[in-house]
């Protein structure tokens, strides 16, 4: 190797080592959303004497390495028109066959305030799924109501952790 290509190896080196310090474990990583690829859950809604149908979507926005944060995005009209709506969860069964991990989370499509808090559902929730690609199997129902939106067709998803 000439001097000039063994002084441009060592500041290579030298770099990459600070860059590393500056994004190793020690660095604090800010919450950004994930891209998710998914066919949203279809349901009927019933908002007064009028039914309808609504499209429910996931949200994902990770928080750490592994970690993601799960909510729904409902339109708003479908959260204040519909009683249905307003009591319902969108449930996600997932599976990351990467870190060999899977599991099963729900949260509430819309807040509702008039659910007492210490029984009500969250509108997002903090999932532990690893690194990789994650598949989600969708849906939309009622823990203690059975009639609480009728499902038309499940949704699927599917998105990358890192």
């Amino acid at each position: 190797m000439t001097p000039i290509g063994t002084r441009t190896a060592a500041l290579l080196l030298a770099a990459a080592g600070i860059c590393a310090l500056s994004t190793g474990p020690g660095a604090a990583a800010a919450e950004s959303p994930v891209a998710v690829f998914q066919i949203p859950v279809t349901a009927t809604t019933v908002g007064g004497s009028s039914p309808g149908t609504y499209a429910a979507r996931l949200v994902v926005t990770r928080v750490r390495p592994g970690e993601i944060t799960v909510a729904s995005a409902t339109s708003r009209d479908v959260c204040t028109g519909s009683s249905s709506a307003r009591n319902a969860t969108l449930s996600m069964n997932w599976f990351n066959p990467m870190a060999g991990r899977s599991g099963s989370s729900f949260v509430a499509l819309c807040p509702n305030p008039t659910i007492p808090t210490f029984v009500a559902v969250p509108t997002s929730r903090e999932v532990t799924t690893g690194t990789g690609l994650v598949f989600a199997g969708l849906s939309v129902g009622e823990i203690t109501s059975p009639n609480a939106g009728s499902q038309v067709f499940p949704g699927a998803g599917t998105f990358f952790v890192n």
